[in-house]
């Protein structure tokens, strides 16, 4: 699992049209959406063909221990398969992703999940750009990867 962690003063969202990969992702598609949060933690995050409950608990942790830092209780996760070229199936990512959020409102954060499948455009606005925290990559895999 692969994680692009950004702390947004604003960030916003609107599905525009279904992606046609992988195969099987129309599918897990639910409906449109758009959204717009502010103060959060935007957690763009690809699931690996691999990964596993193990990969969902170092994750979130991950995303828990970045939220005490920034004292930030708000986290926005956005599937975004554009950071590995190891692509779990679609109805594996989608179960994961669902994983992590229950995963981090167990441990008490607000939690939002964008839509899977979905082209979207973004509009991101950062908080106190260069502070510690303000933008982070993390990389996980299962014993097994």
């Amino acid at each position: 699992m692969r994680l692009l962690l950004w702390h947004c003063e604003r960030l916003e969202y609107s599905d525009k049209s279904p992606s046609t990969r992988p195969i099987g992702i129309g599918q897990q598609l639910g409906p449109k959406m758009t959204g717009v949060f502010d103060n959060t933690i935007a957690a763009f995050t690809c699931v690996e063909v691999d990964d596993d409950d193990q990969v969902v608990v170092q994750a979130g942790d991950s995303i828990v221990a970045l939220a005490h830092q920034l004292k930030n209780s708000t986290v926005v996760i956005v599937p975004f398969a554009h950071l590995s070229k190891r692509l779990a199936p679609p109805d594996v990512a989608t179960s994961l992703l669902e994983d992590l959020e229950t995963t981090l409102r167990n441990q008490k954060l607000r939690v939002q999940r964008t839509s899977f499948g979905y082209h979207k455009d973004f509009a991101l606005s950062f908080r106190s750009c260069g502070h510690p925290g303000s933008v982070a990559f993390r990389s996980f895999r299962s014993d097994k990867g």
